[in-house]
């Protein structure tokens, strides 16, 4: 007597009629890859969309397809002026009606986890999740789609501050150049680039902004005030300290390589310095009469000042991220002076040499002209044009000094 097998079909239909629900959805997100490259800035620095590891899942919000997106070599997604590691996806929601809806998702985490790990998928995000996450729409607006879910930021300041992500170049030295602004947080809100490039002003160009309205709204910043505050009370010391500050607002300490110079690295989001010159001091050596070497340091910028000043200036020009946020700052106890660029770029000197010979004709322009007027006059001299001095005073008003045709100062209040 035969043995007859009854098999059911009912599951192995359900597994074909799944499989085929998420082919469906896969050709059609790749169809909507194809066809809108543009659309998503992230996309420019992709060398492969992962589509094999694709994961297709079904939420309240509709049917999700998430896409692992492996990066060029040496291109990453910095998040912050963090170590942050960051997974990058691109997400389809495809609707009820059938409408496809595209993002790019950035999870950054504090630990390296393969962007294939099921705990960040997006249906198994909840508000346990110890991280940042964030989504781009195509018309590269941020929008909150998981917004139950817990979103950590660092914060240097120990308060809410302006955050952006970028899509940068690493080099062998740890520095990296920005490729494209990918968004922006503004205080809890958020803000994506509409055009992919850096934003501000292009190449060339002058800033737009005017230096007294940034330096007014500089001089009431809580976080630079605390820094201001801070330098004025270490010019009697017989070293300099100073602050660099980024594009998001924090600050780092600059190191010292002696008594009147300061280490100050460039990098992509380096937005300006702030800085001390100091008193005259005892150097603790003695001359052949036995009396105290007496160290007197200059209460203005020095030529390498200017020299760090026009890096920021080629830096922003390299990074189209604008001139308008670029600033240096002196503190001194007798004023505090700060630069700003509103030239042309193509006007700046950029032959000139930062060398002892440069040193002594600034010294010389300073003993003769005094040291505003002397100021003013080495950088016209040697073919620096655009950069601005204003002086800021005690009570957080500034002025701009500047120099009339026979070298005499003119001074315009800031208002």
């Amino acid at each position: 007597m035969g043995i007859i097998f009854f098999v059911s079909c009912t599951t192995e239909n359900l597994l074909q009629n799944q499989n085929s629900q998420n082919s469906a959805i896969i050709e059609l997100s790749k169809r909507w890859t194809i066809n809108n490259s543009d659309s998503l800035v992230i996309l420019k620095g992709v060398q492969k969309i992962d589509w094999d590891n694709a994961v297709v899942s079904n939420t309240d919000k509709g049917e999700i397809l998430e896409v692992p997106l492996i990066l060029k070599n040496n291109l990453k997604v910095s998040y912050l002026e963090t170590n942050n590691e960051v997974n990058n996806k691109l997400l389809f929601i495809k609707e009820a009606s059938g409408k496809l809806n595209a993002y790019q998702m950035m999870i950054a985490t504090k630990d390296k986890i393969s962007s294939t790990d099921p705990s960040l998928s997006f249906s198994n995000l909840n508000s346990s999740f110890d991280g940042y996450v964030a989504f781009v729409n195509s018309s590269n607006k941020t929008v909150d789609l998981l917004p139950s879910v817990h979103r950590s930021k660092p914060s240097l300041t120990g308060r809410e501050i302006e955050s952006c992500t970028y899509l940068v170049q690493m080099y062998d030295d740890d520095t990296y150049r920005i490729i494209s602004l990918l968004f922006c947080t503004y205080g809890g809100g958020t803000q994506a680039n509409h055009g992919g490039g850096g934003g501000g002003g292009g190449a060339g160009a002058p800033g737009k902004a005017n230096p007294c309205d940034q330096l007014k709204a500089q001089n009431v910043n809580a976080d630079f005030k605390a820094k201001l505050l801070e330098l004025l009370k270490k010019t009697g010391l017989k070293i300099e300290t100073g602050y660099s500050q980024n594009m998001d607002g924090t600050f780092r300490q600059l190191t010292n390589n002696g008594n009147d110079e300061l280490n100050f690295a460039i990098n992509a989001t380096t937005m300006g310095f702030v800085h001390t010159h100091l008193d005259s001091y005892e150097t603790g050596k003695y001359n052949s009469d036995g009396e105290p070497e007496i160290r007197t340091p200059i209460k203005m910028f020095s030529p390498a000042d200017v020299k760090s000043f026009i890096g920021l200036i080629n830096n922003a020009n390299r990074n189209q991220s604008g001139f308008d946020p670029i600033y240096g700052t002196v503190i001194t106890s007798s004023a505090t002076y700060t630069l700003k660029f509103n030239g042309n770029y193509n006007d700046i000197n950029q032959g000139l040499v930062f060398n002892d010979a440069l040193n002594s004709q600034y010294k010389n322009d300073l003993l003769k002209n005094g040291l505003e007027s002397g100021f003013l006059k080495f950088l016209n001299d040697n073919g620096i044009k655009g950069i601005s001095l204003y002086k800021v005073n005690t009570d957080g008003t500034s002025e701009k000094k500047s120099l009339d045709s026979n070298n005499n100062i003119v001074t315009t209040p800031c208002n």
